[in-house]
């Protein structure tokens, strides 16, 4: 892969691999990934992140069949981009039927690494959250 045979990979060929390890042409876009650009272009980084793509699917079909077994009693908080392209949003609905305790917050216009893209959005949802857990006594 061409990415990963040069030292400093332009950004247009880093997502070509990208979409490539996910089996996608078009499934993750430059404003996707336009924010971790520095950290992908070393190429031992995305090395690594293009092989946990390749394995993304069938990974996520494991976690899908092990989720139907569970019941999550512990209070979970998910935050969803709604314009995830890695994790879509169906599958926070999937994951929020599996929750004793839980609430679901979708930020519009966000990806997959929300604390990166809204980090202070993401703080104020989570300690806003704690609050609540604190005044219903769940510890």
């Amino acid at each position: 892969m061409l990415a990963l045979s040069i030292p400093l990979a332009p950004s247009w060929m880093i997502l070509r691999a990208y979409n490539e390890a996910a089996g996608s042409k078009n499934r993750i876009r430059m404003q996707h990934l336009r924010p971790h650009l520095r950290v992908l272009r070393n190429r031992n980084t995305l090395r690594r992140v293009l092989e946990i793509l390749k394995t993304w699917d069938e990974d996520m079909d494991g976690l899908r069949e092990a989720l139907k077994k569970a019941a999550i009693a512990i209070p979970t908080l998910l935050i969803w981009g709604d314009e995830d392209p890695v994790v879509p949003i169906a599958s926070a609905a999937e994951l929020e039927e599996h929750l004793e305790v839980g609430e679901r917050v979708t930020l519009a216009g966000m990806g997959h690494l929300l604390a990166e893209e809204a980090p202070e959005e993401c703080a104020r949802l989570i300690g806003e959250w704690l609050v609540r857990l604190d005044a219903r006594g769940c510890r």
